[in-house]
């Protein structure tokens, strides 16, 4: 649970991406991306992986403001 976070999910075909994606590092599907920065490419990342890299985000965002 990610109180207080606001998530937006988006969720893009491989191939109409695959510039955006390769520019991004991403070589095999899955690539999941964070607030642009690739956490995961070829396998679906654990719960906990994903939920530390949008906390990780959400703390750096949240830094810039103040």
């Amino acid at each position: 649970m990610l109180p207080d976070i606001y998530i937006k999910l988006t969720v893009k075909p491989w191939l109409d991406n695959i510039f955006r994606i390769l520019l991004k590092g991403g070589w095999h599907p899955p690539v999941v991306l964070v607030d642009g920065k690739r956490i995961s490419q070829g396998v679906v990342p654990s719960d906990s992986l994903l939920t530390k890299a949008i906390v990780d985000s959400s703390d750096r965002k949240r830094s810039r403001r103040i």
